[in-house]
């Protein structure tokens, strides 16, 4: 490849890498006409994971509410110091195809980096780190998952190994038992040969007195 080709292609990558999840701005429409909107997107997360993780973030300078008819999440008049400093602000947002779109009303005007640029900085910061908070939460996530089903495994061991137990349980007991059918048996044997000879002395007996009542009268 041309060098000079090279050297922009990489050059291109570079920016595209360095750029790549990072806070944006641009004109939005929203409940309040087209303002400015910072917009970060969020890996792996989809958009109720953002809301909700967003409402949480967020509730954490205010009280968060639902204009369902806007289709927004604002919350009025909170502190975020980094950004507004000691005086408060209205963050108006949702969630759209992994992104999240939020716009500051500053009071003086919608956030930008343009007209507030300190404070955009900080918002920025605030939105990547709102970003990384919810990456923490989707990895716990699945820590959690894959933890829970560590116990599964865990407990399907204990479970075979309690039916190994058993098992030994049981061929031992049957054991026992086939040692005392054994044992029966040649009793049995024994016992056969001794009912044979009490059948033959029966028999012997009975013969007895049939000759004795044959012989009745006869002499």
């Amino acid at each position: 490849m041309n060098p000079i080709k090279l050297f922009f292609l990489s050059i291109l990558m570079l920016l595209f890498f360095s750029t790549e999840g990072q806070v944006t701005e641009q004109a939005k429409t929203m409940s309040l006409g087209t303002q400015n909107a910072l917009i970060v997107g969020v890996p792996d997360a989809d958009e109720r994971t953002i809301e909700r993780q967003w409402k949480d973030y967020l509730g954490e300078y205010g009280r968060v509410r639902r204009n369902r008819k806007a289709g927004e999440y604002y919350a009025d008049d909170i502190k975020i110091p980094s950004i507004s400093g000691a005086g408060t602000l209205d963050v108006y947002s949702w969630a759209k195809d992994g992104q999240l779109i939020t716009f500051f009303d500053m009071g003086n005007g919608f956030l930008s980096s343009e007209s507030h640029p300190s404070d955009y900085r900080n918002a920025v910061v605030f939105l990547n780190e709102f970003k990384y908070h919810v990456q923490r939460y989707i990895i716990n996530e699945e820590l959690e998952e894959q933890e829970d089903e560590l116990d599964d495994l865990k407990d399907q061991l204990e479970r075979l190994k309690k039916n190994n137990d058993d098992y030994h349980e049981d061929i031992e007991e049957a054991k026992e038992a086939i040692a005392e059918a054994e044992a029966n048996i040649e009793q049995n044997v024994i016992d056969q040969k001794n009912k044979k000879k009490e059948i033959e002395g029966q028999k012997n007996v009975i013969e007895e007195i049939r000759n004795r009542l044959e012989n009745v009268g006869k002499k």
